[in-house]
């Protein structure tokens, strides 16, 4: 197939319509013809997957329109792009829309090479919508936490029911200020990478009305504490520190926070430090708590930690 030189494909913009372009991806028969529109040598199409092997160039940047579920427009990095395409020359980006022309994956290369009055090279996914918007993003790491729990929540306003854990779990983090993998960790003692966070990303986050008030009252607690740790309370060791005493049978938290009020010289390491291994805020705290009890009385959460592993 002969070769299209960029002068004749900004030439032949005004051919490609809306129309014209629904009706190449259309087919006959519901089939989507392999054509090539574009063939250039630092370009490939994948033949084995579901996409309409064409890559088109345009540049009626009205086409194109966003999923409200993908993630919240970055501004930062859309000038960042921008300077880039400025500095290092605009070598093809190609963005991935369905058959709405809704932008699956590139928004901000989309609003980027739009800024700049560039062509718009994308290829046809047909079919696709959020959930491979989701998957395509889990696998290729390009969206933050907060970009998933964003999209989860566009779909629960809209009224899929299904994602109420998500609502549940931004009320939470609207409560208290931690990260979301720590977050996760206090709800449902999720780790950081394991099934859990997977799960979170892939829209499958089990989060209950019960769950929630569980753990607004565990997290309650893991603030008070965080009260004399300034520079770590929101930390992820921490954090599993105080779950772990916290659930030890027997925990008294008024006590504890009484220890932590009447004993500062106790506690000088926990005020100065920003983050530590968890056997030693447990060695910490197990100086607080036990500090003056009888020794048939004391707790010794280091000790007890130290026997589960």
């Amino acid at each position: 197939m002969a070769k299209l030189k960029n002068a004749d494909l900004i030439g032949r913009q005004e051919e490609l319509t809306p129309e014209m372009l629904r009706a190449k991806i259309s087919g006959e028969n519901g089939t989507y013809p392999l054509v090539k529109f574009l063939d250039m040598n630092c370009l490939r199409c994948d033949e084995t997957s579901r996409s309409y092997t064409c890559i088109f160039a345009t540049k009626c940047y009205g086409f194109f329109s966003f999923m409200p579920e993908n993630r919240d427009i970055n501004k930062s990095l859309v000038n960042q792009l921008k300077q880039s395409y400025k500095d290092n020359g605009y070598k093809f980006p190609i963005i991935k829309v369905n058959e709405s022309l809704k932008i699956i994956d590139g928004q901000h290369r989309f609003l980027a090479a739009k800024g700049l009055g560039l062509p718009i090279y994308f290829m046809i996914f047909p079919k696709y919508d959020v959930n491979d918007v989701i998957t395509l993003n889990v696998n290729q790491k390009n969206w933050c936490d907060l970009d998933y729990l964003h999209s989860f929540l566009s779909r629960y306003t809209r009224g899929e029911s299904e994602y109420l854990p998500y609502y549940l779990f931004n009320k939470f983090l609207k409560k208290f200020n931690f990260p979301i993998t720590v977050a996760l960790e206090i709800c449902q003692g999720v780790t950081s990478g394991g099934p859990g966070i997977k799960k979170f990303r892939n829209g499958d986050l089990n989060f209950t009305e019960n769950m929630y008030t569980s753990s607004v009252y565990r997290a309650q607690k893991i603030n008070d504490i965080g009260e004399f740790h300034p520079r770590g309370a929101a930390k992820r060791n921490f954090v599993r520190a105080c779950k772990f005493m916290i659930s030890v049978n027997g925990y008294d938290h008024k006590h504890m926070m009484k220890k932590l009020r009447l004993y500062p010289d106790l506690s000088r390491s926990l005020r100065e430090a920003s983050t530590m291994e968890i056997i030693s805020y447990l060695e910490i705290f197990t100086k607080l708590y036990d500090h003056k009890k009888h020794a048939g009385n004391r707790i010794c959460f280091d000790r007890r930690w130290r026997d589960k592993q």
